[in-house]
């Protein structure tokens, strides 16, 4: 099981700390492991946003997320007005700063 807490902060915080947090599993994401996602407010839309996203580049990819909050998936994301979007991640490259990296493609 993989845990990825978020301390409440601003959206764009939020974006980098779970980005960051799968990016260091990333060796894992194609394994069958259960995500769960403890996030307060705005942030479990971003959290599901940058999941959605990573799964969708993994359709191999089985695992289970779960969330804490009331927003559960990317049509939540947008009727909140929240849209975290990143063009397409190159897992082959190496990412030595996660931070730079959401803040050159994150959409505030």
């Amino acid at each position: 099981m993989i845990k990825v807490k978020s301390s409440g902060i601003k959206e764009t915080d939020a974006a980098k700390y779970f980005l960051e947090a799968v990016l260091q599993l990333r060796d894992r994401l194609n394994e069958s492991k259960q995500i769960i996602i403890d996030a307060q407010g705005e942030d479990i839309c971003v959290a599901t946003c940058v999941l959605e996203l990573l799964k969708n580049q993994f359709p191999n990819n089985k695992n289970l997320i779960k969330t804490s909050g009331s927003i559960n998936d990317i049509q939540d994301c947008k009727e909140s007005g929240i849209i975290i979007s990143f063009q397409v991640l190159d897992f082959g490259q190496e990412i030595q700063n996660p931070y730079t990296y959401v803040e050159k493609y994150c959409i505030n």
